[in-house]
């Protein structure tokens, strides 16, 4: 009977009180946020699980609904050199900066697929890396693939290369062709996102294949002018273009193919000093046959990298909106006014949903829970209406969407980096991205959207966002493979965690090929000098250093 009695009387005794602030532990509150951040890493996916979320991916492209097509520009318009196609030998770096610079700009590269579904440049892996790098090698990880020094101190390629060199050099093009057997490449690089992918020729013999997901394609050796026909006029939104290796096409077929403006190339022919003297609009050289070819070098072009917005301290990210009365994690107004009068004006906020679909400003449930006092309740998911009215300690003020948009209203050159919890809401980052995109655009532009893995860039590139962060607190990804993501996509930074990634070698990798990278949550000066100034980060997410001057105190 006591056992019963005592819980009462401390019930009583609570609700009776004026205030229970008293008995609210900061430390407890710190701890819980960190705890929760720290559970949401994940162990590394299994195989059939990446396998089955490739199948899911695959069957809800084919199910899209078919938008209406437009007709596109032809991607030789306005290429200097276009007639002059040359296939890569080496396929590396330096191979292809050195035809760039001597005048050609249409290269034809050869791709196949490493075991994790990456696109490298390579033919038959065991002639390839016996060749170039005298090793035995069946089909490598991407990250083994880098492993590798290539001969005469030449760099290998995967398309995320290709995509930063189209990025530097946009009046580039590529014929991209497989001889890959086991895997369909052409589909694992149809749905991944990257960038300059209407650059890409994709050549391909499967008339029946998956070719229509692509804006250019080269059908290679087709015969019957009723064929070329039926290609060339029941595709007028892409760019279909004939290559011819094994044969070539009669007079009638070659008239079907200029009847219809579809350009035509030959491959392995000698080489035609004069455009005109040929049917074909081009030919595909050897290396060897390009020796004395009389091509100028045509004017150089802007790049088209990737430009960040201009953002005082961006060094520094307010994790959770900063510190405020010595309390983390809170993403209350008083928090965001208090770093933002420290002088930082990059803010990492948290975002969750209410029972009743409203998204609101919080770390999770359970902190929110002990910051209104309320540490005995199980029930920690409330109604907007609920969550609007509680009292939060220290009178500080808990925020809605709303208040989010208001906010950045009265603070202009403020910036929000989303953090989306998906605890109590199926695809919430996409959700909550979808409804901060119907605010203005000039409000829209300063949020930052997180990517929790790479399926979700191009969704959310879709909605209007120019400055997304790949943060991997969520995913396992290989370092090889988060910086082929990078490559392949524009990034405001990648965001990585001070306890394990950090220590790895991707820190190095990005920053060598130009990404920014964030480091979350340091609080530790030195720590944090470290890392900027040993360049392992460009910059950090933390509770309470939010400026330069800040970090050197």
């Amino acid at each position: 009977m006591k056992r019963k009695i005592l819980p009462l009387l401390m019930l009583t005794a609570l609700l009776t009180t004026n205030t229970i602030y008293a008995e609210i532990n900061i430390n407890d509150i710190n701890n819980s946020v960190k705890s929760n951040e720290a559970s949401q890493i994940e162990k590394p996916k299994t195989e059939s699980t990446e396998k089955e979320q490739k199948v899911e991916d695959l069957e809800a492209l084919e199910n899209k609904p078919k938008e209406t097509q437009t007709k596109i520009v032809d991607v030789f318009k306005n290429i200097p050199n276009s007639q002059y196609v040359v296939r890569l030998r080496t396929q590396s770096k330096q191979e292809l900066q050195s035809l760039y610079d001597r005048g050609f700009r249409v290269f034809e590269i050869t791709v196949s697929a490493t075991l994790d579904n990456q696109i490298v440049l390579a033919d038959n892996f065991s002639e390839y890396f016996y060749r170039y790098y005298e090793a035995y090698i069946q089909r490598p990880t991407i990250d083994e693939y880098f492993s590798y020094k290539m001969k005469n101190a030449e760099t290998q390629m995967s398309i995320g290369d290709i995509n930063v060199f189209l990025n530097n050099y946009p009046d580039a093009r590529f014929f991209v062709k497989s001889l890959d057997t086991e895997k369909n490449v052409f589909d694992i690089l149809n749905n991944k996102s990257f960038k300059n992918k209407d650059k890409l020729i994709i050549e391909t013999t499967d008339i029946l294949g998956n070719y229509k997901t692509f804006d250019n394609v080269a059908l290679v050796d087709l015969k019957g002018e009723n064929n070329i026909y039926s290609f060339a006029v029941n595709n007028k939104d892409k760019n279909i273009m004939f290559v011819y290796q094994n044969t070539s096409p009669n007079q009638k077929e070659m008239e079907e193919i200029k009847k219809a403006k579809r350009r035509v190339y030959e491959i392995n022919k000698p080489a035609i000093t004069n455009k005109n003297e040929s049917k074909f609009d081009g030919y595909i050289y050897s290396i060897e046959d390009i020796v004395n070819l009389p091509i100028a070098i045509p004017q150089a072009v802007k790049s088209n990298n990737y430009i960040r917005p201009t953002i005082q301290n961006d060094r520094f990210i307010a994790h959770a909106g900063g510190k405020v009365l010595g309390i983390v994690g809170t993403n209350t107004l008083q928090a965001m006014n208090s770093s933002y009068a420290r002088g930082n004006r990059i803010l990492e906020i948290d975002f969750d949903w209410t029972t009743d679909g409203k998204i609101v400003q919080l770390h999770d449930w359970a902190s929110f829970k002990k910051l209104t006092g309320d540490v005995f309740s199980n029930n920690y998911y409330m109604k907007y209406e609920e969550f609007k009215n509680k009292k939060m300690i220290n009178s500080l003020k808990q925020m809605s969407i709303d208040d989010t948009l208001e906010w950045l209203k009265n603070n202009t050159d403020a910036y929000i980096v989303t953090d989306v919890k998906e605890d109590n809401m199926e695809n919430g980052n996409i959700k909550a991205l979808t409804e901060f995109a119907n605010s203005s655009k000039e409000i829209q532009s300063r949020f930052i959207p997180q990517i929790y893995d790479t399926v979700q860039y191009q969704k959310i590139k879709d909605l209007g966002y120019k400055n997304i962060i790949y943060t991997l607190y969520r995913t396992e990804q290989s370092p090889y493979g988060v910086l082929e993501f990078a490559k392949c996509n524009d990034l405001f930074a990648v965001t990585m965690d001070n306890l394990y990634r950090v220590y790895t070698t991707l820190p190095e990798l990005l920053t060598n090929n130009g990404i920014r990278v964030y480091i979350h949550t340091e609080n530790d000066k030195t720590k944090a000098k470290a890392y900027i100034n040993g360049q392992k980060a460009y910059g950090i997410y933390s509770d309470d250093i939010l400026s330069a001057v800040e970090l050197n105190s």
